[in-house]
């Protein structure tokens, strides 16, 4: 009879001073070695779920809790948090409040420490997962100086030193880049599968690769819970509950063909359609955005020659040659620590040029205030907590449109546009930063979209947003690019690329290695290797089944004949 590691029982959990229960009635057990997707919309209790299962609900968080949590037929619920650190391990969505040494080795020591082993041990174990997480020879770096997605891969680091028997993933890759985010979970299946229990919470179906089911969550309830191939498989399911649906199964869906399982042939679907496909349709298509490409305009940043140091010396950005046009729609893509972010902060005057020049519609950014440059280029952190301040949601939205001098009606409509557009509705006399990391990403975006600013800088604003709630972010992003504003993105998340950038540029080792479109950069496997990226499926399958490169199931339903 396999044995039963994980068993939850009739568990419910309401935060204080709120009425909606974030966990309702939720039962499951896990065999040991299994590994459970948990998979729903923000706000669905799946951060929630990972912090009852490592015992921070009840002990942390104040509530009203009830039902049990047993590993090992054990309850978790009579032992401190800290004295479960060798048997659970959590990295949590919200990663960086986890790291707080002074040192990247000293961060994956610490458990191992406090847990007692010794010294040789603990060097071994430091050693090991810094290997396996792709950060060997960071040891004597400060975590402060890592980028996000080098943070995210420490904070695993530290959790794998304790080589826990139950480990709890929330988000877990949501800042990597796609290459680094196929390795960590190729590098955390060859840990854990068959090994240890396993409980991963997350927005893309990719990651459920390692899973033996899946959970599916919304409004606290299980409302679905299945083998991989029984969940995904059900596109419709999956967009009812927010998680977004692969898009070879909506394009199956579509034409009434044979949904696609996990590890299936998803070609033959494209050989099923290849017949109907019209090159025309699509040439009308490539028509209309050379067409767009000519209504961009007049540079409206410029960088020449920049280069950027840090302060040990370190080359973060190497002789970069940059203009962008009025109303382009710019993605910026790249491994982790490529310099993306570095790159975006020069142009609204974070950051000032070591060497070379920025210039913002034609004047130089060194001999430009801040509060100047700001009016113009509007900049969204990707860490949502360096922005936010104020005492509520509403006046976090509507302090820069009253800093520009806006009148009280239209800051109103712009703070009401913002809220809808990143389904904050509701939320408006919260703190914002008491809200899930999803919700402080969204204040972010929301205060720096009601600013309008001509320039729109986005770092990463899709982190921790479920599917529907970035399609309505990227839509009204889109919705000001055809206003006429300029929109530059910083993003890991190639579906999004494919479906919204116009042009896209390729960084690598602090250097911009291509200057593409999506289109372009999808045909190009050799590119996508070296940048550490990799293509949405339909486009890698459209390249290879039909020799064109489609980018998206509904671009391709636009370049079929009828039946």
């Amino acid at each position: 009879m396999a044995h039963i590691h994980l068993q939850v029982r009739d568990l419910r959990f309401t935060y204080g001073e709120t009425h909606r229960p974030a966990l309702d009635a939720v039962e499951f057990s896990v065999q040991k070695g299994q590994s459970v997707s948990i998979m729903g919309r923000s706000g669905a209790g799946k951060s929630s779920l990972c912090l009852s299962l490592r015992g921070l609900i009840p002990e942390s968080y104040p509530g009203d809790f009830a039902g049990e949590v047993l590993l090992d037929g054990k309850s978790i619920l009579h032992r401190r948090v800290r004295d479960l650190a060798g048997d659970i391990g959590i990295v949590f969505q919200d990663f960086e409040s986890q790291l707080f040494c002074t040192t990247v080795e000293l961060e994956v020591a610490f458990t191992p420490q406090n847990l007692g082993l010794p010294r040789d041990e603990i060097q071994k174990r430091v050693s090991r997962c810094l290997e396996l997480v792709g950060l060997r020879g960071f040891e004597k770096r400060d975590p402060a100086t890592l980028s996000g997605g080098e943070k995210q891969r420490l904070a695993l680091a530290a959790v794998l030193s304790a080589e826990p028997r139950l480990l709890i993933l929330d988000g877990v890759t949501s800042d990597l880049d796609p290459a680094g985010k196929s390795e960590l979970l190729r590098v955390i299946g060859d840990l854990y599968a068959g090994r240890q229990t396993m409980i991963a919470a997350t927005h893309a179906y990719e990651e459920t690769q390692l899973a033996d089911a899946i959970l599916v969550l919304d409004e606290g309830k299980i409302v679905a819970h299945g083998t991989p191939a029984e969940i995904i498989c059900r596109p419709r399911l999956m967009q009812e509950h927010g998680i977004r649906p692969r898009d070879i199964n909506l394009l199956a869906e579509k034409e009434s063909l044979p949904n696609v399982p996990p590890g299936g042939a998803p070609g033959q679907v494209l050989e099923k359609v290849r017949s109907r496909f019209n090159p025309l349709k699509l040439e009308a298509i490539l028509d209309r955005e050379r067409k767009r490409a000519e209504r961009y305009g007049q540079p409206i940043l410029e960088v020449s020659g920049l280069n950027c140091f840090a302060d040990d010396g370190r080359n973060i950005l190497s002789d970069i040659h940059l203009t962008v046009r009025e109303r382009e729609m710019l993605a910026i893509v790249g491994r982790n620590g490529a310099g993306k972010t570095t790159l975006i902060k020069h142009f609204n005057g974070l950051l000032r040029p070591s060497s070379g020049d920025v210039k913002v519609k034609d004047v130089p950014t060194k001999r430009t205030s801040l509060f100047e440059l700001c009016q113009t280029v509007g900049f969204v952190f990707q860490n949502p907590d360096h922005q936010i301040f104020s005492e509520t949601v509403r006046k976090e939205l509507s302090f820069g449109p009253k800093n520009l001098g806006v009148g009280e009606e239209e800051i109103e409509g712009r703070v009401s546009e913002a809220i809808a557009a990143v389904r904050l509705n509701g939320f408006e006399e919260e703190d914002p930063l008491m809200l899930s990391k999803g919700g402080r990403q969204k204040v972010a975006v929301a205060s720096i979209l009601a600013m309008r600013p001509e320039v729109l800088v986005l770092d990463e604003p899709t982190t921790g947003l479920d599917y529907e709630e970035t399609i309505a972010l990227m839509e009204l992003v889109r919705r000001l690019n055809e206003a006429g504003h300029t929109v530059i993105l910083v993003t890991h998340t190639m579906w999004v690329v494919a479906r919204y950038a116009h042009r896209v540029i390729v960084m690598d080792a602090g250097r911009i290695i291509a200057d593409t479109t999506p289109r372009q950069l999808f045909a190009n496997p050799s590119l996508l290797r070296t940048a550490g990226l990799t293509a949405p499926e339909i486009a890698e399958l459209s390249h290879r089944f039909l020799g064109r490169t489609v980018l998206s199931h509904t671009e391709m339903q636009d370049c079929l004949d009828p039946t």
